[in-house]
């Protein structure tokens, strides 16, 4: 699944490519933006953030030294690739693949992050690249 991250990849450090996340749909408005192509029917006001909207953990948080290596892969790759509003769900919930290997602590650590702690990404440099294709993930 894209943007889902494997405990795999949290474990080996590095995790590199941007993250899904969900929150509450009424939090979401009736709107997608690229790459997201799906939307949901609850949000109405425009100062809602999109289906598929990015966001990034900002430069100046520190990430706490104290977390296992996957929380801070995961929240790493955060402020490096971002994340996107990928469904209507629990709030700043960061979407792993079920597996046993994930550390007991890691969901705990990374929801710890609250989300006064993230930044809107505004992605119109990208759309308006030659060669950008909306109905791709590619970027150009």
């Amino acid at each position: 699944m894209p943007l889902l991250h494997k405990a795999d990849e949290a474990s080996s450090g590095e995790i590199r490519h941007a993250l899904r996340f969900t929150i509450t749909s009424s939090k979401i408005r009736n709107a997608y933006v690229w790459p997201a192509r799906d939307l949901t029917t609850n949000g109405t006001s425009t100062d809602l953030p999109p289906m598929g909207q990015a966001f990034r953990l900002k430069a100046s948080y520190a990430i706490p030294t104290s977390f296992n290596v996957q929380s801070r892969a995961i929240l790493q790759a955060m402020k490096t690739y971002g994340i996107h509003i990928a469904d209507g769900g629990s709030d700043m919930d960061v979407t792993g693949e079920p597996s046993a290997s994930w550390a007991d602590d890691t969901f705990s650590e990374v929801q710890s992050v609250g989300s006064g702690d993230f930044e809107a990404v505004d992605l119109s440099p990208i759309a308006a690249r030659a060669g950008f294709d909306p109905d791709s993930a590619t970027v150009p």
